[in-house]
């Protein structure tokens, strides 16, 4: 397929011919270069927040305690997890200590309100205490942040409790739950996506056969339409990067056929590396792929300032889709329990991303099938849309080189 263009000046002609010339070295540099990086090693990311990873444990004595784990800075100021750690640690740092202190009560009451730990369907009150900051671990540079990242929930089970249950509400992410609960010789695991409770959980043995949770029965897990639900999400709202990659993909190819043609490449290319890494065959996505990631936004959206041949543009899209593969595996293995059967989440998680992604291609496309043939298509809207994600793309580039 080739990408109508329809400035046919001197000046465009010839920038078409070098980028044209260059494209292919520039992506087989990029890719070797990364494919190094990641044998060398790849220093890791700060914790992702996508994921609220929390962990129920009931004692023996009748206490309970929760651990979520969560960015605890960016709740205190209302500033969202994808803002750079270091300056709201500064932001907390200069406060007057009244203010920094009112707002933590702040912080204490959000997570009273916020989340529920109930026993027999009765609502428990707990304690909330910042464990990083109080033991010291935040100046040890074990945990980001001035507060760190540990909320610990503290309180005490009803001494003829059965059951317990716990939920968050739409303030935090969705919940990747293990508990300890003493009804259960083993540990339970859970993905909850936004703001769903729990399972009830046995604190009996009792309550366990009642439940029909004995020893050889499953504990956690979730079905194909729950995987495939994580994997919607992490495309809506969550991937805005796959999605300006999709977008871009859409915006420069007019053609049905064609873009079905590069939608399956990308498919196929991320479905093999996200199966591989899952399986532990390649290494996960790390801070250069998110890097290169959002590199391959300003590639592919820079493409569409220029004629391509289909089979061109077809290598490129596959040769990125591997990389953004690995980065859907680091986030699935985030969700995924140790020792679990691979084939429902791996599935379920793909088709979801897939239909995340196909629903942004048929957007796009919808919105430009009735002028696809209009003379001003591509200068008044191709060139200023490819333009603007590009910028974005970079942006997100530098902002993860330098992170």
């Amino acid at each position: 397929m080739s990408l109508e263009c329809q400035d046919d000046s001197v000046l465009s002609t010839a920038l078409g011919r070098i980028w044209e010339a260059a494209r292919a070295r520039v992506v087989a540099v990029s890719f070797l270069g990364l494919l190094g990086l990641m044998l060398l090693g790849d220093r890791a990311w700060a914790h992702d927040f996508t994921i609220t990873d929390t962990t129920l444990t009931v004692r023996g004595d009748q206490r309970f305690q929760v651990d979520m784990i969560c960015d605890l800075d960016a709740l205190l100021l209302g500033a969202g997890s994808g803002h750079d750690p270091v300056q709201l640690t500064e932001l907390i740092a200069q406060m007057e200590p009244e203010d920094r202190s009112r707002r933590m009560d702040r912080l204490r009451e959000l997570f009273l309100r916020r989340v529920r730990v109930r026993v027999d369907g009765e609502r428990i009150p707990f304690r909330v205490v910042f464990p990083d900051r109080a033991e010291g671990f935040v100046e040890s540079g074990a945990s980001a942040g001035y507060f760190g990242v540990t909320a610990r929930l503290v309180g005490e089970i009803p001494e003829d409790g059965q059951v317990v249950s716990f939920w968050a509400s739409r303030a935090f992410a969705a919940v990747h739950l293990t508990a300890h609960v003493p009804g259960l010789s083993r540990t339970s695991r859970f993905i909850l996506q936004v703001a769903e409770e729990s399972p009830s959980l046995p604190l009996t043995a009792a309550a366990a056969e009642e439940l029909g949770l004995g020893d050889e029965a499953p504990i956690g897990g979730r079905g194909f339409m729950a995987w495939l639900g994580l994997g919607f999400v992490h495309i809506i709202p969550a991937g805005a990067d796959h999605v300006l990659f999709v977008m871009a993909l859409a915006l420069g190819t007019r053609k049905w056929r064609p873009l079905v043609a590069l939608v399956t490449t990308f498919t196929v290319a991320h479905s093999l590396t996200m199966a591989l890494a899952s399986l532990g065959i390649v290494p996960m996505g790390g801070r250069m792929i998110e890097i290169v990631i959002a590199g391959s936004i300003v590639f592919l959206a820079v493409e569409n300032l220029f004629e391509v041949k289909l089979w061109a543009r077809v290598v490129v899209v596959f040769l990125f889709g591997l990389l953004h593969g690995l980065g859907f595996a680091s986030v699935l293995s985030e969700l995924l329990s140790p020792g679990r059967d691979l084939l429902v989440p791996l599935l379920g998680f793909n088709v979801g991303v897939e239909v995340g992604q196909l629903l942004v291609v048929g957007l796009v496309s919808a919105a430009l099938y009735r002028f696809r043939k209009a003379d001003w298509l591509h200068k008044r809207v191709v060139v200023p849309g490819s333009l603007a994600i590009a910028a974005v793309g970079l942006f997100w580039a530098v902002e993860r080189l330098l992170a």
